[in-house]
């Protein structure tokens, strides 16, 4: 589900008519409409008195209550388009509230977006790919000079329109923008910072920056170099065809960005022709350190255009690496080593545990059989002898013949149990018989002993997992859960954003508690190696 904050991506338009198409509002009539993004919808109008077509996003007021500052953002974002005047950038005509609605009055852009051309065609030429780069680093460098950092670069925020010298860039979309200069115009910026943190990702994963994804330092903040990095990552889908990290969710696309080194585009399509000058710019700016890339989008378009005119590395306009593919290669390869003995060692500790488990496990099977056939081998069943048959003698060595006794022997006196034969020499007297409990009677085979059935206590249910019954409490559930994770730590703050979800809350909503849940998420992934 795209990003409720992403008003580049367009999410597809339902098939109910829409009542403000073929309406008048002010001095605009409603056309038709181009699509639905996050922060609103976007329709093509046309100005009645200047006979021009305009685009009119539209935020309706039925929206502000399920969208956590949706009205500030949009706020937000009119008051930075405005401020932006330049050829590559879309520009902001008028800005107003009626009715409770607010709407944004823009440039219609008569083209297509970038992702929309990289879907048709694939890779671009080089040439193609070092203009459109250039004219991003144009429009991105009045931005940064106003302290302004898109920080939702993409693709599909990139519009494409034909002119005479080619393909015009239009950049679009300063929704999630945040001013970055201190002491310019505080009482828009202070309120803007609350609203976009410096712990608070906004964007698309896939082109997110290592700072955006949580590589950064205490005290650090987003800075135009995230910009440069992401422009990084549309160069190498342009060249390329494709963008150089691959996952199948937000967190894997996070954790791509912040720790997995790109595979050189060289070695990627060795069967196109790109040439080792383009490859050193685009390395350079998907540096994970932001030290190690260009200083400013005019520096990256003044590599651009050297890439594009000779690549030589003798007049680069920066610290020329030759061997800069060769060390991303080899960071992947120190990576992949790093992790293997952890992967061994987690290994091994799996086995161990196993190991102990099984042992354990026969050690109780072990001792319980020992139990059951205790009775049988370690007490005997005492005998009773038997007065009437001869008792049965061992075998003893040959004595030597007794010497004759007196004839006036007397005889001992008669035993109940047992008499001596008069011509056998009686056997040494045994001893008295122990009193014990009388033993159980033997078995013919051990009998395995049934185990005692434990009875299992049903499962818990939690009552909060029952269905909101309005948007008032649904909402009031929202500020608790973002109320509990300020006072605990991550997982617990995880946990409650899941039992919120588990309610069913709607779609803006759930979005939002799945945005708190990957940030809370990433706050681990900052400290892996």
């Amino acid at each position: 589900m795209p990003d409720p904050f992403d008003s580049g991506t367009l999410l597809p338009i339902d098939p109910e008519p829409d009542p403000l198409i073929g309406s008048q509002i002010r001095d605009f009539r409603v056309l038709e409409r181009i699509g639905r993004g996050g922060m609103g919808t976007v329709y093509k109008v046309e100005h009645l008195l200047l006979r021009e077509p305009r685009a009119l996003k539209v935020m309706r007021a039925e929206l502000f209550q399920s969208v956590p500052n949706a009205v500030e953002r949009f706020q937000r974002e009119a008051r930075i388009a405005v401020k932006l005047r330049h050829p590559n950038l879309v520009l902001l005509y008028d800005f107003f509230v009626e009715r409770g609605d607010h709407f944004l009055v823009m440039e219609y852009v008569v083209g297509k977006s970038l992702a929309a051309l990289l879907r048709e065609r694939g890779a671009l030429s080089v040439r193609e790919a070092c203009r459109i780069g250039i004219q991003c680093c144009a429009g991105m460098a009045h931005a940064h000079g106003m302290g302004i950092v898109h920080r939702d670069l993409s693709p599909e925020n990139v519009m494409l329109a034909p002119s005479a010298s080619g393909l015009s860039v239009k950049i679009i979309d300063f929704g999630v923008a945040r001013a970055v200069i201190a002491g310019r115009e505080q009482g828009w910026i202070g309120a803007d910072a609350a609203l976009t943190g410096a712990d608070e990702f906004l964007g698309k994963p896939r082109y997110c920056s290592p700072e955006q994804a949580g590589s950064r330092r205490r005290g650090e903040t987003i800075d135009p170099r995230s910009d440069l990095y992401t422009l990084g990552l549309i160069l190498y889908e342009m060249v390329t065809g494709t963008p150089p990290f691959h996952s199948d969710t937000a967190l894997g696309y996070l954790s791509l960005h912040a720790h997995q080194e790109p595979t050189p585009p060289t070695q990627l399509r060795p069967d196109l022709s790109i040439p080792i000058g383009l490859e050193s710019v685009i390395l350079r700016c998907l540096e994970k350190d932001r030290e190690r890339r260009f200083a400013g989008a005019s520096e990256l378009a003044a590599a651009l255009e050297w890439a594009l005119r000779s690549g030589d590395p003798r007049d680069a306009p920066f610290a020329w690496e030759k061997d800069i593919g060769q060390r991303a290669r080899a960071k992947r390869t120190r990576r992949s080593g790093r992790r293997s003995p952890r992967l061994a060692i987690a290994a091994a500790a799996t086995l161990a545990v196993v190991a102990a488990g099984t042992a354990a496990l026969w050690g109780s099977a072990r001792r319980e059989a020992v139990e059951a056939i205790a009775p049988i081998t370690v007490v005997p069943t005492p005998r009773v002898p038997d007065a009437r048959a001869p008792r049965a003698e061992p075998a003893r060595p040959a004595a030597p013949t007794p010497a004759p006794e007196p004839a006036a022997r007397p005889e001992p006196a008669p035993i109940a149990a047992v008499e001596p034969s008069p011509s056998v020499e009686p056997a040494p007297p045994e001893p008295a018989p122990v009193a014990r409990p009388a033993a159980p009677p033997r078995a013919a085979a051990p009998v395995d002993r049934p185990k005692p059935s434990i009875e299992r206590p049903p499962p818990r249910t939690d009552p909060s997992a029952a269905a909101f019954a309005d948007a008032a409490e649904m909402q009031r559930a929202f500020d608790d859960a973002l109320a509990f994770e300020r006072s605990h730590d991550p997982p617990a703050a995880i946990a409650s954003w899941k039992r919120f979800r588990s309610r069913s809350p709607s779609r803006e909503l759930d979005e939002q508690a799945k945005r708190r849940i990957t940030e809370l998420a990433l706050r681990n992934l900052q400290e892996f190696p």
